[in-house]
């Protein structure tokens, strides 16, 4: 699993950690919209705005099929499968075909995505631990082994010869 981690791209690591930080500000800006009367294109279209970076880019894949005259919920459903914006994607989905209020449901979701973040940065943290072992290891054990065992070295060959 660990060397998984590593075999995944560095730009691929970073767009997934961008979208984990920002997803939840982006759910709360557009449950901010609908709730203020926009309609749920429009609000799209503001976070678009609001964001850059791959928050942008996937609600703007949305908001470029919605452009492009495919219906609402199709472009919702184009996010099906996303790993930080597909639920609230079904949802919204399911809210513009039914047309009832989604706000609830995004704002639940950006809660939701804010607990995975606060999960994601203490995995980081923790993780910052294990990492730093082998930069600590290569600062004490010459340190030690200079200060504390060659001196005893060489005192017990001089006590040996005198």
């Amino acid at each position: 699993m660990l060397a998984l981690g590593w075999l995944e791209p560095r730009s691929a690591r970073r767009r997934r950690q961008r979208l984990i930080m920002e997803g939840p500000q982006a759910l709360e800006l557009l449950a901010a919209c609908l709730a203020a009367g926009l309609p749920a294109r429009t609000a799209c279209s503001a976070v678009v705005q609001s964001f850059d970076g791959p928050v942008a880019d996937d609600l703007g894949q949305v908001l470029s099929l919605m452009e492009l005259g495919v219906a609402d919920v199709d472009a919702w459903r184009a996010l099906d499968d996303h790993p930080q914006l597909g639920l609230a994607a079904a949802d919204l989905a399911r809210s513009v075909e039914s047309g009832t209020s989604m706000v609830e449901g995004l704002r639940h979701h950006a809660a939701a995505a804010r607990e995975a973040r606060r999960g994601a940065l203490q995995v980081r943290a923790r993780a910052v631990g294990v990492r730093s072992v082998l930069p600590m290891m290569t600062c004490f054990i010459p340190s030690f082994m200079l200060l504390g065992i060659v001196p005893a070295i060489v005192s017990a060959v001089f006590n040996a010869f005198a």
